[in-house]
């Protein structure tokens, strides 16, 4: 057999679960697996396997202002193919609660879908104004497509805390 032909796989010696929940509907049971159940799984793959155990939580620390935001949303759907690409075991839990939680945008949308959907709503008599606004056609993309503007483009004081005037005045309504 020719050495070029030949495929060594390093041996994983971690198993790293995505953790995947409504941030709203799951805090209690992902504060309960982190200070219970995670601390035990770590010491039995140790132990027992000698593998290290991991879980990416994609909400912890994050802002509520950032759970839909489509950057995030494409660094979530990164985290969890890196689990799956080097995972020693299982790498993917869902905790499926009440709640569906709130949809996001799509990052991308190739060029002919979004045409498709502009068509649509036209003959529907819906206006494409935010569409317009906030997707820009990106040529350099394989196959082209519109892509999300970044909210900070668009929004450029979105993060911009709104402090009270020191006579406890609102800046801007001017009320107490």
């Amino acid at each position: 057999m020719e050495k070029s032909t030949l495929y060594f796989e390093t041996p994983k010696s971690c198993v790293k679960i995505f953790l995947c929940a409504n941030p709203a509907d799951s805090q209690e049971e992902r504060k309960a697996l982190r200070d219970t159940v995670y601390p035990k799984i770590r010491e039995y793959c140790r132990y027992t396997y000698g593998l290290e155990f991991r879980v990416i939580d994609a909400y912890d620390g994050l802002d509520p202002d950032d759970v839909l935001d489509s950057r995030a949303q494409q660094v979530r759907l990164q985290l969890l193919e890196e689990c799956r690409e080097s995972s020693a075991g299982p790498f993917f839990v869902a905790l499926i609660g009440e709640q569906y939680g709130d949809p996001c945008l799509p990052v991308q949308i190739e060029v002919d879908e979004f045409q498709e959907v502009l068509q649509m709503c036209q003959q529907a008599s819906v206006s494409t104004q935010l569409l317009d606004h906030w997707y820009q056609r990106d040529e350099n993309a394989i196959p082209p497509a519109y892509c999300l503007l970044d909210k900070q483009e668009l929004l450029p004081n979105y993060y911009c805390q709104v402090s009270l005037h020191p006579s406890g005045q609102d800046p801007i309504t001017g009320s107490l």
